[in-house]
């Protein structure tokens, strides 16, 4: 059994390297099957909020959709509640991986949204 594991644990390794370097060009294996077919006919993986990853702890004006009222006050008031801009933080974060990440693993269509954040 322990003459086994090694085996085991370099071929778990080696399945790992070979679909990390699949997953960052899985659509080029696909070129034959795509030649004749438009966007509209492809199911493309995407992540939700996609730049989530990386977010600030200050509530922004417009930070919370729909509810601009409750946005404002808890920009003002955020800096004398104390985290509540971690615990926002911690509710609105829906991705772990970079963009870069991301796209490496084999997502194609990103979530981009925008905010003014400034005067």
């Amino acid at each position: 059994v322990f003459t086994l594991l090694p085996c085991a644990m370099r071929a778990l390794s080696e399945t790992a390297i070979l679909a990390d370097s699949f997953l960052g060009g899985w659509m080029s294996q696909l070129t034959p099957l795509l030649t004749n077919q438009t966007l509209l006919d492809l199911s493309l993986p995407g992540t939700h909020d996609t730049m989530t990853y990386d977010l600030s702890t200050t509530v922004s004006d417009g930070g919370l959709d729909d509810l601009p009222g409750l946005a404002a006050i808890l920009h003002d008031l955020g800096p004398s509640i104390k985290d509540v801009g971690a615990w926002i933080r911690k509710q609105a974060v829906t991705q772990n991986l970079s963009i870069t990440q991301q796209l490496d693993n084999g997502i194609r269509f990103l979530d981009f949204r925008g905010m003014l954040t400034g005067g």
